[in-house]
């Protein structure tokens, strides 16, 4: 017969191991979520150090800033988070003069396809072709704050770039 006490003494041992099972398979889970908030709060903390870099007028460290806040949005697969740090690249790309790398960027930013040639300005293509491409491509963006914003962007430089039909 066994004894209540070795009885207890087994069912406190399951019990005991069982939670120290539970508590083991939490920790990485937390570590990781604890992991992906650093990470996101870095991204943060590099997309405002660009944004004062910028008015500074330091758009080069702006960019690296912006570059490294893109890299870490990717590592978190954050869509929204690499789009309006594709798009605050553009406004260090613009203030270094490099309006067509902006372009390019912004489209990027914007899922737009780069081949349609509207960053181009040597490109020949008739410019109502190219407007009525960016017009149908425009009209399946989700009209969300950023992608609204990026689309303001695009106009502003596709205006630079003397690109005027498209910049409509």
């Amino acid at each position: 017969m066994i004894s209540p006490q070795c009885c207890f003494k087994y069912l406190f041992s399951g019990v005991l191991g069982l939670s120290l099972i539970v508590i083991q398979s939490s920790a990485p889970a937390q570590t990781v979520k604890k992991e992906k908030e650093f990470l996101k709060n870095q991204a943060a903390s590099l997309t405002s150090s660009g944004h004062e870099q910028l008015a500074l007028d330091q758009a080069n460290d702006a960019l690296k800033s912006w570059q490294e806040s893109t890299k870490i949005y990717r590592q978190l697969n954050d869509q929204e988070g690499i789009t309006e740090s594709l798009i605050n690249q553009n406004l260090a790309f613009q203030a270094l003069g490099l309006h067509k790398k902006a372009c390019n960027t912004l489209l990027e930013a914007l899922k737009l396809n780069t081949n349609l040639g509207i960053c181009d300005t040597t490109l020949q293509q008739p410019a109502f072709a190219q407007k009525e491409q960016l017009t149908t491509v425009i009209g399946e963006q989700k009209p969300t704050s950023v992608n609204l914003l990026g689309l303001q962007n695009l106009g502003e430089v596709l205006r630079i770039l003397g690109k005027f039909n498209e910049s409509e």
